[in-house]
């Protein structure tokens, strides 16, 4: 079994190109006006068009990412695609992370786990 995770947008190309400049790759299938298929590894996000989309957090589903690369690299990746961090890094009982929000206003929060020894 595999989860797939699947977010309601209100533009499915906004969105795509917003999880593309954080680390998403799209899928084969490319983007359409009412779905994309977004992956990073093995995760995977469907990007769903929903005209009847408000602006809130509930109701979409929370997004949490463990970053690949030390947070301060993924800071200069955020900038360089133009996007403004939510929240500095912090630190946080398991390591380090930063909030963005999407096109749509959700909150997406990136964490950098402290090793284990």
């Amino acid at each position: 079994m595999k989860l797939e995770l699947i977010l309601s947008v209100s533009s499915v190309e906004r969105a795509a190109e917003f999880y593309q400049a954080i680390g998403f790759e799209l899928g084969a299938r490319g983007v359409s006006p009412y779905w994309a298929e977004m992956t990073v590894g093995n995760s995977f996000i469907g990007l769903h068009r929903d005209d009847n989309l408000k602006t809130q957090d509930s109701g979409r589903v929370f997004v949490m990412l463990n970053a690949q690369m030390p947070l301060e690299m993924m800071v200069d990746q955020l900038n360089q695609n133009g996007i403004n961090l939510e929240r500095e890094i912090a630190d946080e009982t398991f390591g380090r992370s930063i909030q963005v929000r999407d096109p749509d206003g959700m909150l997406i929060q990136i964490n950098e786990h402290e090793a284990k020894h």
